[in-house]
């Protein structure tokens, strides 16, 4: 949970280098042809609002093992003129002691 409590905080404090690091350097976000068009995305989101507000609820260590873990939970994310409610999967990769983020999954959004 601490781990995607930093991840969270530095997406909410819009610092995308400190964000894009908790990724693993094989992460590839689904609907992107290459990492590079990813990474573009994401500083322009992150830094583009005047504010980010996330809120984190409902945690569910779903399995762990020395390679990988997965976890479940709802984040509510809200910015100037949009809002929403995202159950998340994250999947964290063991890779060289660093516990990186190589998958993650909207599993159902609900515009607020």
């Amino acid at each position: 949970m601490a781990k995607i409590s930093d991840w969270a905080g530095t997406w909410q404090a819009q610092l995308p280098d400190l964000y894009i690091a908790h990724y693993a350097l094989d992460y590839i976000a689904p609907g992107f042809a290459s990492r590079q068009a990813w990474l573009a995305d994401r500083r322009q989101r992150l830094v583009e609002p005047e504010y980010i507000k996330l809120r984190l609820l409902d945690f569910e260590l779903v399995s762990l093992t020395e390679a990988e873990a997965v976890a479940r939970f709802t984040l509510t994310y809200e910015r100037p003129g949009y809002a929403d409610e995202t159950q998340k999967e994250l999947v964290f990769s063991n890779r060289g002691g660093l516990w990186l983020i190589s998958a993650e999954n909207n599993l159902q959004v609900t515009p607020l």
